[in-house]
């Protein structure tokens, strides 16, 4: 999936990724239009909505891209 969030986010969802093993990896595709690529395994999709949601509900998503 692809994320677009603000470019002073970027660390932030990477260090919260990380604290999940196993969850994702994401990838920096354009750091000054803040868009990140989140690959995760089919079998953690449900841990990543939660993840998802809880950022967009903080309001450090700003679009997500086919999820």
């Amino acid at each position: 999936m692809t994320l677009r969030v603000d470019r002073k986010d970027i660390s932030y969802i990477h260090y919260i990724m990380e604290g999940y093993d196993g969850l994702g990896i994401v990838s920096t595709d354009d750091p000054l239009l803040g868009r990140l690529t989140v690959a995760y395994p089919e079998c953690r999709g449900g841990d990543m909505s939660d993840l998802i949601a809880a950022f967009r509900k903080e309001g450090v998503i700003k679009e997500v891209i086919g999820i």
